[in-house]
């Protein structure tokens, strides 16, 4: 779900400035960004791992306990996937907006 409304929401992005390109940016732009957030993702995992090992056992046993199994990483990939889209469309904005610049200027 959050794949599809993050898509919609960076193509009106891109409809919203020049229209033109949209497969072009969309893919070189999410190559830059998904790089940028698996290299964020690794430290904060890192950076988890490090955590755990100082817990005592018996705190992190009634945590996991309380929430479940696996929803430490479901929330995890929910909220990266929402940041990778949130990045995107800052950084497609940001190129839509130097090519209007860019136009304004040469004419």
């Amino acid at each position: 779900m959050i794949t599809i409304v993050g898509t919609y929401l960076i193509f009106q992005v891109n409809e919203k400035g020049d229209n033109r390109d949209f497969l072009k940016r969309y893919f070189s732009l999410s190559f830059v960004n998904g790089l940028r957030l698996v290299l964020f993702a690794v430290l904060i995992r890192l950076v988890f791992k490090i955590i755990m090992f100082v817990i005592p056992l018996d705190l992190w046993y009634s945590i996991k306990d309380f929430l479940g199994k696996y929803s430490g990483e479901f929330f995890f990939d929910i909220i990266l996937s929402t940041v990778y889209y949130v990045l995107l469309m800052a950084s497609l904005k940001s190129k839509c907006r130097k090519k209007r610049e860019a136009s304004c200027r040469a004419t």
